[in-house]
């Protein structure tokens, strides 16, 4: 038997769940911080102690979101043998969460010019 046979190994070998937990929250992050450029609702006078926290704020529901269904996939993916399984799929969640979040950025001010 050599090192290389993964048959029967859970999903998630050394580092597979950590580094799919960072991605997703940096995925989480960075998604948050274009939406806050592009959208211009940064607030130009608001304490850098503000903005970190409405950042670190704003993507927590996509990041738990995307945690959730990163955990479910790979749940089901669990006998795979995978090292990222699920990633795809929180990191999509994500996205689409993100993205539904700008569209209701840009509804907000267009209500209000």
């Amino acid at each position: 038997m050599n090192g290389t046979d993964m048959r029967g190994a859970s999903a998630g070998g050394k580092g597979g769940m950590g580094s799919g937990i960072a991605i997703l929250a940096a995925a989480a992050l960075v998604c948050i911080v274009v939406r806050r450029i592009v959208a211009a609702t940064a607030y130009p006078a608001s304490a850098g102690q503000r903005l970190i926290g409405e950042i670190i704020g704003g993507s927590l529901p996509s990041f738990v979101v995307g945690l959730i269904v990163f955990f479910i996939v790979r749940f089901v993916r669990r006998k795979s043998g995978d090292r990222f399984a699920g990633v795809l799929s929180g990191l999509i969640a994500v996205l689409v969460l993100s993205g539904l979040g700008y569209l209701g950025d840009l509804k907000h001010l267009n209500e209000f010019r």
